[in-house]
């Protein structure tokens, strides 16, 4: 599950580019909180199908925050190959490690900054936010446990806005 849009033409000739991650948004995040369950499947495959032997699946849990526009004033949007690693990113809040649990657990996590907001780049909807949750961290290169399962709740998004 993820923030964004999902272009199906592309879905099979290019699958990293077809998930489209965020849309624009216009406060600053501060935190990102929720609880989650999960449980890996039994086995993880590769790409092709073949079990990995030893390799127990994780989930993954993140926030983007990041610029939608670059230096030449081009649309920027995040893929699957760079949703955490493009140049335009601000701003991540990652849980890291979710340890699997049947209880429902929370998770409370600070967007860590790598460069200062832009006030008016604000107001004018030059950033977006990502949100993804993913059941196998490897899921978009199609490497994960069949049977994974991430559950979600009580997701919450805690914002400030500069007056």
């Amino acid at each position: 599950m993820f923030l964004g849009t999902f272009d199906i033409s592309i879905a099979m000739s290019d699958h990293l580019h077809a998930t489209r991650f965020g849309l624009p948004f216009t406060d600053r995040p501060d935190r990102f909180t929720g609880y989650y369950t999960y449980e890996p499947g039994p086995t993880v495959q590769d790409f092709y199908g073949n079990p990995i032997a030893e390799r127990t699946d994780s989930a993954d849990v993140y926030a983007v925050f990041y610029r939608n526009h670059d230096a030449a004033g081009n649309e920027v949007v995040l893929y699957g190959d760079n949703v955490l690693s493009s140049s335009q990113i601000v701003a991540v809040a990652n849980l890291g490690y979710v340890a699997p649990t049947t209880t429902w657990t929370a998770w409370d996590v600070e967007f860590v900054y790598r460069e200062d907001i832009d006030e008016q780049l604000l107001a004018n909807r030059g950033y977006s936010l990502a949100i993804v949750f993913s059941s196998s961290r490897r899921g978009g290169d199609f490497v994960g446990a069949i049977g994974s399962r991430l559950c979600v709740d009580m997701v919450r998004l805690i914002c400030s806005r500069e007056e």
